[in-house]
């Protein structure tokens, strides 16, 4: 299945020609916790009183300062800035940020940066919208990606999620607003663009970024549709 993700990465690469505009926007203002938590709204854990969060002056990326979150349950936990950013379609954001675990992490335990998707109704469309995963145990890490906001979203909220036993800690974290795709478009770029091989034949709408793909061994025909609502891997309004 292509996913939003996936479909925003083509029309970024379609308009990578394209000068960024120049107004970047840093949405977190405690992104390296020198401030200490501020900004940042409470570990929940799906386990009760399986996780604690502190600041850390013993570790860091760079500074004096990162967040330091120990989970000892098998299931998931979350940490969210407590701001929601007002958004516009077409949107280009930028995550970034720097993870590290402790040796003997399990292989399958993650941590993912993300942001969740909001409707004009105050629904939630998507909690992990924009992910970047690291798994297991590592070093200083970067996470990294960019994704376009889609049609019906008028509010995103910074996540970081985790799933596992893991003794994980946090620096660095960065939400930046890079501009609107709109303002981006290269003059005389078509509405529609046409990418195919022997098999395949994929219609992209570089507006909207939806995909139209042809099996062209089949005939088959598929059609990008809105992704639908999904339960939260870490809210527990959900639980």
């Amino acid at each position: 299945m292509i996913t939003r993700v996936v479909i925003s990465a083509i029309v970024i690469l379609l308009l990578g020609a394209c000068p960024v505009l120049s107004h970047a926007q840093q949405v977190i203002s405690n992104p390296g916790f020198e401030d200490g938590l501020t900004g940042w709204g409470q570990l929940w854990t799906r386990e009760a009183n399986a996780g604690t969060r502190s600041v850390s002056k013993a570790e860091n990326h760079s500074g004096s300062s990162s967040a330091e979150i120990e989970h000892t349950g098998t299931s998931d936990w979350s940490m969210d800035w407590e701001q929601k950013v007002d958004v516009t379609p077409g949107d280009l954001f930028e995550l970034g940020g720097w993870a590290r675990t402790k040796a003997g992490t399990p292989k399958r335990s993650s941590v993912i940066l993300c942001v969740s998707t909001w409707t004009a109704q105050g629904k939630t469309q998507e909690w992990l919208y924009g992910a970047s995963h690291l798994r297991g145990e590592f070093d200083w890490k970067a996470f990294h990606s960019r994704f376009i906001i889609p049609e019906g979203i008028v509010r995103i909220q910074l996540r970081i999620v985790g799933e596992g036993p893991s003794h994980t800690w946090l620096d660095d974290i960065s939400l930046v607003k890079k501009g609107n795709v709109a303002d981006m478009r290269r003059k005389g770029i078509p509405e529609k663009m046409t990418l195919e091989n022997t098999s395949l034949s994929v219609v992209i709408n570089t507006h909207d970024a939806a995909l139209q793909v042809t099996d062209k061994r089949t005939g088959q025909l598929w059609k990008q549709q809105a992704v639908p609502g999904e339960a939260d891997p870490g809210n527990p309004a959900d639980v």
